[in-house]
């Protein structure tokens, strides 16, 4: 018996912001089975609000809490362990980090920076790893 299904999204969903032929219908349909379905992947430079919208105007019916993102599971280890983050992130991933307390930071978290990594910026990650806080990165993507 089936429990759950679990869909990548990027590549199995959807091509170039292109629904891969079915899948709507397909995804649409699961829905109304009552099977417990999960939309999972690993890329670090969408918000999870930012990849359900854009699903959403691919035609998905997909719930908010059906989408899970490696940003995501990196706000939620950071909010579990009630750490502080130096955000070593691309400029649209940070919505998904502006409630957290970035004043005096305690973790680092790295993900698919882009033009961000520079010196500057690497310099103080550094420091930070020095003094003990831990590093959470993420996929890039």
């Amino acid at each position: 018996m089936i429990k759950a299904i679990l869909f990548d999204i990027s590549g199995v969903l959807y091509e170039d912001q292109t629904p891969v032929t079915g899948a709507v219908d397909s995804i649409n349909q699961l829905q109304k089975s009552g099977i417990p379905l999960r939309f999972v992947t690993n890329s670090s430079r969408s918000t999870e609000a930012m990849i359900l919208t854009a699903l959403r105007k691919m035609g998905f019916s997909i719930n908010d809490s059906q989408v899970f993102t490696a940003p995501g599971a990196v706000k939620r280890l950071l909010q579990a362990k009630d750490l502080r983050p130096y955000c070593l992130i691309h400029q649209d991933l940070e919505p998904e980090f502006a409630n957290f307390d970035q004043l005096n930071p305690n973790a680092v978290v790295v993900a698919d920076a882009a033009e961000r990594f520079d010196y500057a910026r690497l310099n103080i990650a550094f420091e930070l790893l020095l003094e003990g806080a831990p590093l959470i990165g993420s996929g890039r993507k």
